[in-house]
């Protein structure tokens, strides 16, 4: 068989430049993998909590008119999530291959870029509820970190708060301040809500010169107040 000729003036490459195109190419190939989009980790614990299911079933049920070839919504939810799983379990299988050489260079972003310095006033999502036949109002979710609901607020509820702070939202905090008279309602179903008010509460980090003098003070202030009356039955 005749050899290649070589085209004119097409420069021959060296060992060491195919190397270094090589490595480049590895290098782009583990970086564009590594940052490649996925969901929320999620597990049977955290789909299963209230807060879960409300949107899990708000987002299907927006879905399912543009996938008809699913029976039912529930069919629909079963598939979606199975293939969140396949997608997700052979993303972080394939990942492994290159997580030792970008570990090694600092290829990857940690948390170990930011400050331990904390928010000097971090906010707090606080969600109270005027009963029934009730005399004031009481603390029903404070969504501090740690607590039991928590978990499942990195689902999506960070989100969804985040948009109750953007104008032109007014059906969206109606309805979630509908949600959470649902839940308070299957907990108090002989003092049903009604009134549902949410707000932020801003603290305060006291600096460690105020905390050494004995001033630990939060100093929370309410910000972002909103306040709706329950309908007799909230659908939505």
């Amino acid at each position: 068989m005749a050899e290649a000729e070589q085209v004119p003036g097409q420069p021959e490459f060296t060992w060491k430049q195919k190397l270094l195109a090589a490595f480049v190419t590895w290098h782009l190939v583990a970086v564009i993998f590594y940052v490649l989009p996925y969901p929320p980790y999620f597990d049977e614990a955290t789909l299963n909590r209230p807060e879960s299911k409300e949107e899990l079933h708000i987002l299907f049920s927006s879905l399912k008119p543009f996938a008809p070839w699913w029976d039912t919504q529930e069919e629909m939810q079963t598939k979606v999530l199975a293939a969140t799983r396949a997608y997700m379990d052979g993303y972080f299988e394939v990942r492994k291959v290159f997580e030792p050489y970008l570990e090694a260079t600092g290829s990857t972003q940690t948390w170990n870029l930011f400050a331990g310095t904390p928010p000097k006033y971090p906010m707090v999502f606080m969600v109270d509820v005027y009963p029934d036949r009730g005399t004031n109002w009481v603390p029903f979710q404070d969504m501090n970190w740690g607590t039991r609901d928590f978990e499942a607020l990195h689902f999506r509820h960070f989100e969804v708060m985040g948009n109750l702070a953007a104008p032109g939202w007014e059906a969206h905090r109606q309805w979630y301040a509908n949600y959470w008279a649902r839940r308070w309602n299957q907990l108090h179903p002989n003092t049903p809500a009604r009134w549902v008010r949410f707000y932020y509460l801003r603290l305060t980090t006291p600096s460690a010169a105020q905390v050494r003098a004995g001033d630990s003070d939060r100093r929370p202030m309410r910000v972002q107040e909103w306040m709706w009356q329950v309908p007799p039955d909230p659908k939505r």
